[in-house]
């Protein structure tokens, strides 16, 4: 997927905003929203809390041209992010609209910020040829490889006031190489189960791990059923065998799904599927919609699809 070519964006206007102070994101975003209302433009505006409070402060949040998303909340994992701003294009089809996005923050784990990156090249696919602009936001204060992505992902760069080119737009890639390479290794201590025939087996594993990990009741259901849809993927598309691993990492519980199958379409599970159409696959869609984080991995070797879910507070983050 690396290497894929870039498809034209004609009609899309994908720009980074890579600022300095709390002042400057807050004046360059005002600023682009009520260019995007003036216009008659309808605009989703997804930020973290402080961030949103500030602007809803500032802004009639009870317009209904705005639409308002708590990203550190609903975009805790990315990809759900890239399914919100499908679906908003898809409701506003054909006409202009406007996104805010704040895909990164300090406190973000290093894989959820490889993750917002992927979001961002993907977001040059599914809005190609759309009337649409897109400004995310990035501090300067972030790591050195997450604002070299945003260069890498965005055609335009704002930066002290000043909107320009990206020297680093890298229109030959898709996703950029260093978030798009074989995840690591699980531990040598993780417990590892083969399905054949059934997707049963799959989640009974996944939930007696998960029940003796200390994810709770909820969550160890929510996991049950994205394990199950991912096992049933390969032994649909497929024929099976699957392998299913699991370990705990700190304060949450992965789980890893592999198979043979490729996956080719790279925004497959970001389109929300139609519930009056069945042969439409829900696998994927549903899965991003119940985990933390969902990282993928697929080529001709094969898929590698990593679950995250967070365990309760003071979890010790071991396995009896």
């Amino acid at each position: 997927m690396g290497n894929a070519a870039r498809p034209a964006t004609q009609g899309l206007r994908h720009a980074a905003l890579l600022y300095r102070t709390q002042a400057d994101f807050t004046a360059a975003v005002l600023d682009f929203i009520a260019a995007g209302l003036g216009a008659g433009e309808h605009v989703l505006v997804a930020a973290t809390g402080p961030n949103l409070c500030r602007l809803q402060a500032r802004l009639d949040h009870r317009s209904d041209f705005l639409t308002w998303a708590d990203m550190s909340s609903s975009g805790s994992n990315p990809r759900r992010v890239t399914s919100a701003v499908r679906l908003f294009a898809e409701q506003h089809r054909g006409q202009p609209i406007r996104c805010v996005q704040e895909p990164a923050w300090p406190s973000r784990r290093v894989g959820e910020l490889c993750e917002a990156i992927r979001h961002e090249a993907l977001v040059n696919l599914a809005l190609a040829g759309s009337p649409a602009a897109v400004l995310c936001a990035y501090d300067l204060r972030l790591d050195a490889r997450t604002i070299s992505g945003a260069e890498r992902t965005h055609p335009v760069l704002i930066r002290d006031g000043t909107e320009q080119g990206s020297a680093f737009y890298a229109a030959e890639e898709l996703i950029p190489a260093e978030c798009d390479g074989p995840l690591s290794s699980p531990p040598p201590a993780a417990a590892a189960f083969t399905y054949r025939h059934n997707q049963a087996a799959a989640r009974s594993f996944a939930a007696s791990y998960a029940r003796l990990a200390g994810l709770s009741p909820d969550r160890t259901g929510d996991l049950v059923i994205a394990v199950g849809e991912l096992a049933g993927n390969t032994l649909t598309h497929t024929g099976g065998p699957g392998a299913l691993t699991m370990w705990v990492a700190d304060d949450e519980i992965v789980c890893q799904v592999q198979d043979s199958g490729q996956i080719t379409d790279p925004l497959a599970g970001t389109h929300r599927p139609d519930a009056d159409d069945p042969s439409r696959g829900r696998g994927l869609w549903v899965v991003d919609q119940l985990c933390d984080l969902v990282e993928m991995r697929t080529g001709a070797g094969g898929t590698t699809i990593r679950l995250h879910m967070r365990l309760p507070a003071g979890h010790p983050g071991t396995v009896c």
